[in-house]
């Protein structure tokens, strides 16, 4: 635990988005499964599938 307090200090804040909130854990939920669950995730590529999926989301809330 050491690893994690002594480092989240530093962690960059950022605020959820405005808009489409909800799509964008829904688009988050299959990264921390995946995770939690399987030793060979790839998780630049989920993280990054997520953030088209949320971007989209965001994008036609805005309209």
């Amino acid at each position: 635990m050491t690893g994690f307090t002594s480092r989240i200090g530093g962690a960059k804040l950022l605020n959820e988005p405005p808009v489409a909130t909800q799509d964008v854990y829904a688009a988050l939920d299959p990264v921390v499964q995946a995770v939690l669950t399987d030793a060979d995730a790839d998780i630049s590529a989920l993280l990054a599938d997520a953030n088209q999926t949320a971007q989209r989301a965001i994008d036609k809330a805005q309209g």
